[in-house]
């Protein structure tokens, strides 16, 4: 086998993690054979990554144990697989390194590398400052850019005053799984998705399948249906579980990677995590953000950056039976005007330079 490295990819609430992984792993040079170590149901959305190795290691809610003893087997199976693939470099994304990968790197003699990709916008919360102590252990700290970083306050913009710096740090652009090249035109997208002359396409992803994002999803349903002739799309997130039906007029989508489409649509209402928002802002589609509350992603302060500058509408998912209302007036204002094409630079990618990073610690 060529030279290896690692992907830890153990899921959060959505497709995040997987996402992100993917654009970075898919960019290697094409001596440097990705090993992805996932919990993930979604497997075939590795499928992008043709000769990777895909190790899959089910979940403690699959083998029915406790997490504690997943954790334990977890320890030990990882190590296994890191010395049979001589994996020399490991790297996980997310806002924490995980104990049992500090663990696999501390305690190998073979010379092991960490690398954390280390999303910014971080709301300030006690745990996350416990999180940036690991970034001493690390070789290498990739930030993914953040369009809205002006705006960001948060613990990662002082941590190397909050923790002891990793031995290196490199900033790129925001990173995208998709280049722009590679979606597809209108004509074609909308071919694929049987959308028909005249119709106005609305897209809806607001997030993994959780009551809230229902909640929410019901009523830019009932905002979407007063859009004249409109065709109306949900996305359904890969390791969503089961969802309401909304009714015979609303298309689940579970494509994946759904960016692929974005030229279909006319206009989209989605949450504004890391990926959603950054594969969004380097399109022109229309958007209405509707941020989520997460523990530590900041994505109302992500989401404030593009209303503020009159990229996109912002409506905050407060509770309440004027949802739907709220939402159909930001369709409407959205619908009835004509935007200027988002800046280039928001087509910037950074996932190539963070894998030319990575492969750069690889051993020969």
């Amino acid at each position: 086998m060529s030279r290896t490295v690692a992907f830890v990819c153990i899921n959060g609430t959505g497709m995040g993690h997987a996402t992100r992984i993917l654009a970075i792993a898919r960019r290697l040079p094409a001596d440097v054979t990705p090993v992805v170590i996932s919990n993930s149901p979604a497997l075939d959305a590795f499928d992008m990554l043709p000769g990777a190795v895909v190790e899959h290691i089910p979940g403690h809610e699959v083998l029915e144990i406790s997490r504690n003893a997943w954790i334990a087997q977890l320890r030990q199976e990882f190590d296994s697989l890191m010395r049979f693939y001589d994996c020399r470099v490991i790297v996980q994304d997310g806002t924490a390194i995980f104990p049992w990968v500090q663990d696999a790197v501390a305690g190998s003699d073979e010379g092991r590398r960490l690398v954390w990709i280390r999303r910014p916008m971080w709301r300030d919360r006690r745990q996350v400052y416990k999180n940036l102590q690991a970034q001493a252990f690390c070789d290498l700290v990739v930030e993914p850019g953040e369009l809205a970083g002006e705006k960001d306050l948060g613990p990662t913009t002082r941590a190397n005053e909050l923790a002891p710096p990793p031995f290196g740090f490199v900033a790129t652009a925001p990173i995208r799984l998709l280049d722009t090249g590679e979606m597809l035109d209108r004509a074609a997208a909308r071919s694929r998705l049987g959308i028909a002359d005249g119709q106005r396409a609305v897209l809806i992803q607001l997030g993994a399948g959780v009551e809230r994002n229902w909640n929410a999803a019901a009523a830019a349903i009932a905002a979407a249906r007063h859009v004249r002739n409109a065709r109306i799309f949900l996305a359904r997130w890969k390791i969503a579980g089961a969802q309401p039906h909304y009714g015979e007029d609303v298309t689940v989508l579970d494509t994946y990677p759904l960016a692929r489409f974005f030229n279909a649509f006319d206009l989209v209402t989605s949450a504004t995590g890391y990926n959603s928002f950054h594969e969004i802002m380097a399109s022109d589609l229309p958007a209405v953000f509707v941020p989520n509350q997460m523990e530590v992603d900041d994505q109302a302060l992500r989401a404030s950056y593009a209303a503020e500058r009159g990229e996109a509408e912002l409506v905050p998912a407060t509770p309440g039976q004027d949802l739907a209302e709220r939402l159909g007036a930001a369709f409407s204002r959205v619908m009835s005007r004509r935007s200027p094409p988002r800046p280039a630079h928001y087509r910037d990618n950074g996932a190539k330079a963070a894998a030319d990073a990575i492969a750069a610690l690889v051993p020969d």
